[in-house]
């Protein structure tokens, strides 16, 4: 496979795309919409305004990769290799998108906007999804320990199927935590 080390990409498409293994690159401003990612690698790359909306994702490596504004639609990263796998996320827009089973501790989610994302099973341990915004997003049996939720909106998780000691929220964040109970939550 052909390596690709510290280049900078503007306004690529899926097909313009070589198979190779990315290393320190830059992709700017890059509609990869229904790009077939399969058997890719990316270290050390970041993604900046880029449209990832529907890629094929198989056995591809993620390994601390950055995405900032990016649009990530039914993107499963749980298709993704595990082993290595490391992302943050930055100002991003998560939709239709999965986590699920993975161990992605310390990952930060940084003022996102995430949509019926699933992190079932997910190993979440000290990461971050301060200023982010929750629709329909699903948390069952993951591990929260020490997460941070500060300053979030939307947020609901039921606090008895998951983990979430030394867990970080704001007094405006702990209503979602209550849902479960039908319980209302007035100043």
């Amino acid at each position: 496979m052909k390596f690709i080390d510290e280049e900078e990409f503007e306004k690529l498409t899926g097909k313009d795309l070589e198979k190779a293994q990315y290393e320190a690159c830059t992709f700017t401003d890059c509609d990869f919409s229904k790009a077939d990612f399969s058997d890719l690698q990316f270290v050390e790359c970041q993604f900046y305004n880029c449209d990832l909306t529907n890629v094929k994702i198989v056995d591809t490596q993620l390994q601390d990769v950055q995405f900032h504004q990016c649009k990530l639609l039914g993107f499963p990263f749980n298709r993704c290799k595990s082993m290595l796998f490391s992302a943050q996320f930055d100002e991003c827009r998560i939709e239709l998108c999965s986590f699920e089973f993975m161990d992605i501790q310390r990952t930060s989610f940084l003022d996102c906007q995430l949509i019926e994302v699933d992190f079932t099973g997910t190993q979440l341990k000290g990461g971050s999804f301060e200023g982010s915004r929750f629709d329909r997003c699903t948390f069952e049996d993951s591990n929260l320990e020490g997460v941070n939720f500060k300053k979030t909106v939307g947020l609901k998780l039921d606090p008895e199927q998951n983990q979430i000691k030394g867990a970080l929220f704001n007094p405006e964040g702990l209503e979602g935590l209550l849902t479960r109970y039908q319980l209302k939550v007035e100043d």
